[in-house]
């Protein structure tokens, strides 16, 4: 037998029907002295270089974020924001 035997869906908790039991996306965001604060997040560059280079690949954490930064491939930190 090939296939799936049974085809389970889930519900998060916005009411979204999913083949997976952990949709709910995750807040990205830097914590400073343990509490959520304003700095944008670190991305490295290659996770930016495989989203421009795949279109199935689109982390949905990184969907919601407005402004982050890019660790470069020299190592610098450059500033970006969504857009």
């Amino acid at each position: 037998m090939h296939g799936l035997l049974h085809d389970d869906q889930y519900t998060d908790r916005r009411g979204e029907e999913s083949d997976s039991p952990v949709t709910d996306l995750r807040v990205v965001h830097v914590a400073v002295d343990d509490a959520v604060s304003d700095v944008p997040p670190i991305i490295h560059h290659a996770v930016l270089d495989r989203i421009e280079g795949n279109e199935a690949y689109r982390p949905k954490a990184l969907a919601t974020l407005e402004r982050y930064r890019v660790m470069e491939a020299d190592g610098s930190i450059t500033a970006r924001s969504a857009g």
